[in-house]
């Protein structure tokens, strides 16, 4: 018989994005937030085609959300940007995935 160490928290098995556009333009800066356990730890990256990853800083989650604010590279073309975060606490662990537009400057996309 298995037995699990300690309580569950079902927090770090559902989060979601409290912010996260849906279309960006090269050069504008955006917050993107996590919602997630109280306590968690934080940590990911976002990918835009043909850049080098952007790091999302490790941090705590101390009311239940991590948020960062990312600048888009200028030079970025119109494509996906890929998000991962990974959400840790007590043993558990999660990622969140998500995607935004890279749109052309002036375009918007709902």
């Amino acid at each position: 018989m298995a037995r699990a160490q300690g309580g569950m928290d079902v927090s770090i098995l559902t989060p979601s994005f409290s912010q996260l556009p849906r279309t960006v333009q090269p050069g504008e800066q955006f917050t993107i937030g996590a919602l997630t356990a109280a306590g968690a730890q934080c940590e990911g990256t976002l990918v835009f085609r043909d850049h080098p990853v952007i790091e999302l800083s490790a941090m705590r989650a101390p009311g239940g959300e991590c948020t960062w604010t990312v600048d888009v590279p200028p030079t970025v073309r119109p494509s996906t940007g890929i998000i991962t975060i990974d959400l840790s606490k007590g043993g558990q662990s999660w990622k969140l995935f998500g995607t935004l537009w890279v749109s052309v400057v002036g375009e918007n996309r709902q």
